[in-house]
């Protein structure tokens, strides 16, 4: 059920009446009151009639807005559907192509045949040096302890044997070596890793005082190699050597020996 709009207009007009005839009769009342009490009073009553038509309950909400009339839904019309475009035709590639004529092939260059260089003659193979012959120790005289402190080394050439400053002063062969000094074993001195590096090749002379036991009492440098480290090689070399020690009279006893060690880099 909606609530018209004739309907609202009744009932505003209704409570428009009321309220008039209450103004009304205040206002009489009003003067009656200010007019003296012998007046008579006239009083003016109006009567209004009032016509209420049954009313339909409000909806909630419904006071406030009148109801919109319906408005019908407006009628679109559909578009008409666009005619189908037309699409070329695809060209066939099935048919069978014309053979052509496949064009003759380039013929090929000589190859080049350069002559091969000539090779290089081969230099003649350079001859291997002799191999050294061993050198035997030369037997020496011990030199003198002082002299031996405060003396520069003595030079290659051969010293004064002590069997013959011995038997001078017994007269007699006694005091002869029966056998000079020997090596027990050949000397390897170790070739120092330096040297090698560098290329350095020598040869050292030393003199070496023999023990009666065959041990090395003590090396002198003769001649040196002309690289220090080759003849700090030697010397310790030559420190380490044993020796089979002279004779003399059938018992051994000191003796000097002379050692001469070549570094040569071909013999490693």
């Amino acid at each position: 059920m909606t609530f018209s709009y004739d309907h609202l207009i009744s009932f505003t007009l209704s409570a428009a009446l009321h309220l008039l005839g209450l103004l009304l009769l205040g206002r009489a009342a009003l003067q009656h009151a200010e007019e003296p009490a012998d007046t008579a009073p006239e009083l003016l009553l109006t009567s209004v009639q009032l016509t209420l038509s049954e009313t339909e309950p409000l909806a909630p909400g419904a006071a406030s807005a009148p109801a919109q009339p319906e408005v019908p839904p407006l009628a679109i019309p559909e578009p008409e559907p666009l005619p189908p475009k037309e699409l070329p035709a695809k060209p066939d590639f099935t048919e069978a192509l014309p053979d052509l004529p496949l064009p003759p092939p380039e013929p090929l260059p000589d190859p080049k045949v350069e002559p091969a260089p000539d090779p290089a003659p081969e230099p003649p193979p350079t001859p291997k040096p002799p191999p050294p012959a061993p050198v035997a120790p030369q037997p020496r005289p011990a030199p003198q302890p002082a002299a031996a402190d405060t003396a520069p080394p003595a030079p290659p050439a051969p010293l004064p044997s002590i069997e013959s400053e011995e038997s001078a002063g017994d007269g007699g062969a006694a005091g002869r070596i029966d056998a000079q000094p020997s090596l027990d074993r050949a000397i390897r001195p170790i070739y120092p890793l330096g040297a090698r590096r560098r290329g350095e090749e020598g040869t050292v002379v030393l003199d070496v005082k023999v023990a009666d036991d065959g041990r090395a009492g003590g090396v002198t440098l003769v001649r040196s190699s002309g690289f220090p480290e080759l003849d700090r090689a030697a010397e310790r070399a030559a420190a380490q050597a044993r020796f089979n020690p002279a004779t003399r009279g059938g018992r051994p006893v000191e003796s000097a020996a002379r050692l001469t060690l070549v570094f040569r880099l071909r013999d490693l």
